[in-house]
């Protein structure tokens, strides 16, 4: 998967600020992997005005695919956001309990849990009742009314994962912390 956002990243370095510089293999005790090698001084953190010299924005990312959001993870870092990744619920839910994020992107099928029944449960909460949430998901969301349930719940958007590389996403994001009340 780490080479699938090697090539993306490589081929749309443009998009990125600058951050694809090249890569090396990392050896360790004899394994090789390839890493990013980035000028970190050219990412700067986005904030909600979708510029580039704000402060971070945070973002938790729920997916219970450990590739998958690993990829998610590291576009939305090269695109100055930080992110942190939950696998399911309730470990989602532990973490709202200590921060609050200015996003939250969840995935549709999660273990013991659907994204509807999380996202209801983030809105009981008067801390997460206002956060912007956005889902992420494969699964097709005209099927038994998911998208139904998600949009009346408050969801901003359902993006489709074959659809949506890091870069697209990190656009929609900025789109609607811009958009924001008081943005």
């Amino acid at each position: 998967m780490l080479h699938i956002f090697r090539n993306y990243v490589t081929l749309h370095s443009s998009n990125c600020g600058g951050i694809a510089q090249g890569w090396e293999e990392s050896r360790e005790e004899g394994k090789g992997s390839p890493r990013p090698v980035m000028a970190l001084e050219t990412i700067r953190p986005v904030g909600e005005d979708g510029r580039r010299d704000s402060p971070a924005r945070s973002v938790i990312l729920v997916d219970d695919d450990p590739s998958t959001a690993e990829m998610y993870r590291a576009g939305l870092e090269a695109f100055g956001y930080r992110v942190r990744v939950e696998h399911d619920g309730p470990s989602l839910f532990r973490a709202l309990e200590v921060d609050v994020p200015d996003i939250l992107i969840l995935d549709w099928q999660l273990p013991g849990m659907l994204g509807d029944e999380i996202l209801e449960r983030v809105r009981l909460d008067p801390r997460t009742r206002a956060l912007t949430v956005f889902m992420l998901s494969n699964y097709p969301a005209q099927k038994d009314g998911a998208i139904d349930r998600v949009f009346l719940a408050g969801a901003v958007a359902w993006l489709e994962k074959v659809k949506t590389p890091p870069s697209k996403l990190a656009a929609k994001l900025g789109e609607a912390l811009r958009a924001r009340p008081g943005a």
